[in-house]
């Protein structure tokens, strides 16, 4: 079940937490979503609709603290390793975007995930993360 906070709201335990520690929950929350695990036996609760927007607000306050990770101008290559994780922010905000099961809000959610997709594909090609072949082939 979602976190204290108020449903999609950060829960106070994490307000002010760093990055690193807001990423790795971010991250836990969404693999549940999207990847539900039936190997845990019942050990971990499945995903409600309050985890998804948990795992959004999260991944959106990740986001932006991410942006100071990275200049417009640098490659791959020039940044920090331990920052490369969060080149995954979109990503992630697009595979929960699309688990939406709402039929009346799956469109919207499905643009939304979109886009977060596009952002993700975007920001790897200017990093250029992927070979100029594959960045060719993106493009057609």
């Amino acid at each position: 079940a979602a976190e204290q906070g108020g449903e999609g709201q950060i829960p106070a335990s994490l307000a002010g937490a760093p990055l690193k520690v807001l990423f790795a929950r971010a991250r836990d929350i969404s693999n549940r979503i999207v990847s539900p695990s039936t190997e845990d036996c019942g050990a971990s609760p499945p995903p409600s609709p309050g985890d998804s927007k948990l795992a959004l607000a999260l991944l959106a306050k990740c986001g932006e603290l991410a942006e100071e990770c990275f200049s417009s101008n640098e490659t791959v290559q020039d940044a920090n390793t331990s920052d490369l994780e969060y080149l995954m922010i979109p990503f992630h905000q697009g595979q929960v975007a699309a688990q939406c099961s709402d039929i009346d809000k799956r469109g919207d959610a499905l643009k939304a995930a979109a886009a977060h997709l596009k952002r993700f594909a975007d920001r790897c090609l200017a990093m250029e993360v992927v070979s100029d072949e594959a960045a060719a082939a993106c493009r057609r």
